[in-house]
């Protein structure tokens, strides 16, 4: 992306985003562990009601609380998973790519009040974070899938970071993060966000002429 002045952002190539429904979790689509029956409940960084508090269920004890979805892929392509999200009851987010032969199930934390990323297994994987006001931070992995791959599975899940990272958490109905926006794409980075809503969806690229004179 290219940012021309204050407001205009111009995209230099199509992107397609892969993922159906972009911000309502609580379709089918999303596999769902260990959460509470989620709804689209909180305020996005759009400023709607549009984001969906990503919480643990009720049965007590603790074990990891995510949503995941399996995704079809290209053979030696690169692609970039990215959600904006915000602490809640707990300030952490752990983005996890697994089933892939390249990578090996890996994935970074990050910390949703400081936006910092750290590795939590794996290599090939980078990761970055964007602070995008109000709390939000748009967080993305990027990985490239080797000759073999053709499947695998993006997962998110709630982490606690109050001491060590650890997507170990309390099922006590009250553990949760707020969640907004996933995007998979090919790609080295995110792209503006494309919103779906049943079906994927693609934004084509963009151009931009300036007068000599400007």
């Amino acid at each position: 992306p290219v940012m021309v002045g204050p407001k205009c952002l111009v995209e230099p190539a199509a992107a397609t985003n892969l993922f159906t429904y972009s911000e309502d979790f609580t379709d089918v689509s999303w596999t769902k562990a260990n959460t509470a029956t989620l709804a689209v409940d909180a305020i996005g960084p759009d400023g709607e009601t549009s984001a969906v508090t990503l919480v643990s269920n009720s049965a007590g004890g603790a074990s990891t609380v995510d949503f995941r979805q399996n995704q079809t892929v290209a053979t030696s392509t690169t692609y970039t998973y990215s959600i904006y999200a915000k602490a809640d009851q707990l300030s952490g987010i752990l983005l996890f790519a697994s089933l892939f032969t390249t990578p090996v199930n890996g994935g970074y934390y990050f910390d949703l009040s400081t936006g910092v990323a750290t590795l939590y297994s794996g290599s090939g994987i980078t990761a970055v974070s964007t602070d995008v006001g109000n709390g939000w931070w748009r967080c993305s992995i990027t990985f490239t899938t080797d000759v073999a791959d053709t499947s695998g599975s993006i997962q998110t899940y709630v982490a606690d970071m109050s001491g060590a990272p650890t997507i170990t958490v309390a099922r006590d109905g009250t553990s949760s993060i707020l969640v907004y926006g996933a995007q998979f794409e090919e790609g080295s980075v995110p792209s503006s966000y494309i919103p779906t809503s049943g079906a994927t969806a693609t934004r084509a690229l963009e151009t931009l002429v300036i007068p000599a004179a400007n």
